[in-house]
């Protein structure tokens, strides 16, 4: 019995430690060519996406790769048209109409080839209008970098102007549109009295007095559409002869201090006097210059001091030097350049009448 339970006891234990390595050799086996599986998987993927990158980057037969080189031209060669513009200059009356010179400048500088074609038409196609009745547009010569563009009447609507490189048919375009752009302008004052001296005539404005100049601007069309603004200067000519003078308040006279003569410049004069810092004041309001008159150069001097009865004036306007004095206005509306001189004068002018006596007997 011993050795029979013995025996059995030997044969469990043997069976069971050889069926649980069995089982652990058969789990360690499938892990091992899971993982190898898996590796083989991984790279097999990794491999065909190289490939397909390869494939997919990779010039087609006969075809090249790309290179990027700087063109530089030789010694002595020219560049190939590269772009063009244009450019307008002030504007000119011409023939009834008003003319502007359109410039296309081509690049680069050096271009061997810079003839260029102009074209002009309505920009909008439909429109029926002949346009050569309004606008014309004349090169200066076959294939000429500058052309003249001439409005001949007022027109609606637009026109496209196309200039275009004969080499490389690079284009540029600019529109025109009819404003009412003024070419004249016309300075008129009916409150002032009109004269006339050696240098042309002139406005006499009275001090104290201020007076509205009405400012016209025109066009040979007749027709001005274009927003106005207007800027303005005052130039003096002629010049004065200023000296020290003493003034006895207690007996109304004047004296002159000899060797204190000296000769001003009307345009020098910034400021007047103590009481009057300039001649005129003017201002512009819309189509309107109005200008205010102060004094005239007549109450210039320099600087004053009291001493009891006597102030004594430094630089005391005495005369004029010649008759050839006035102011010189010149008027200009800033959007077209064009402009209006005129000249002016401030006189004295009457402001009060008294008699000696209020009553007279016989």
């Amino acid at each position: 019995m011993e050795d029979k339970r013995a025996y059995d006891e030997y044969e469990d234990y043997d069976f069971e430690d050889i069926e649980l390595y069995e089982h652990k050799r058969s789990d360690k086996v499938k892990w091992i060519v899971s993982f190898l599986l898996i590796f083989v998987l991984l790279a097999g993927l990794i491999g065909a996406w190289a490939m397909l990158l390869e494939d997919r980057f990779k010039p087609e037969e006969g075809e090249k790769q790309e290179e990027v080189i700087e063109e530089k031209p030789e010694a002595g060669s020219t560049a190939e048209v590269k772009s063009v513009a244009l450019a307008m200059k002030a504007a000119a009356a011409a023939n009834g109409g008003v003319s502007k010179e359109l410039t296309a400048t081509v690049y680069p500088s050096d271009a061997r080839n810079k003839a260029v074609d102009w074209t002009l038409e309505w920009l909008d196609t439909e429109k029926q209008d002949v346009l050569s009745e309004y606008l014309t547009l004349v090169p200066s010569s076959d294939g000429a970098n500058t052309a003249t563009l001439t409005c001949l009447k007022a027109f609606e609507g637009e026109a496209l102007i196309t200039v275009t490189t004969r080499e490389g048919g690079y284009i540029d375009t600019c529109r025109v549109v009819f404003v009412g752009d003024p070419t004249s302008l016309d300075v008129s004052c009916e409150e002032a009295t009109t004269a006339s001296g050696s240098f042309g005539s002139y406005y006499e404005l009275g001090v104290g007095n201020s007076y509205t100049f009405d400012l016209t601007p025109g066009n040979v069309f007749g027709f001005v559409g274009a927003e106005c603004n207007y800027t303005y200067t005052v130039t003096g000519y002629g010049s004065i002869k200023v000296q020290q003078q003493k003034y006895s308040t207690s007996n109304d006279s004047i004296s002159w201090t000899e060797g204190t003569e000296s000769t001003v410049n009307i345009n020098d004069i910034t400021t007047v006097s103590k009481y009057e810092p300039s001649v005129f004041d003017w201002a512009v309001d819309g189509n309107k210059l109005t200008v205010t008159v102060n004094c005239t150069p007549e109450s210039y001097y320099t600087s004053s001091q009291r001493v009891g009865n006597t102030i004594t004036y430094e630089n005391k306007f005495r005369e004029y030097t010649d008759d050839n004095w006035y102011y010189e206005v010149k008027v200009t509306e800033t959007n077209s350049g064009v402009s209006h001189t005129f000249k002016v004068r401030p006189v004295k002018v009457v402001t009060n009448v008294v008699l000696g006596d209020d009553v007279i007997t016989f």
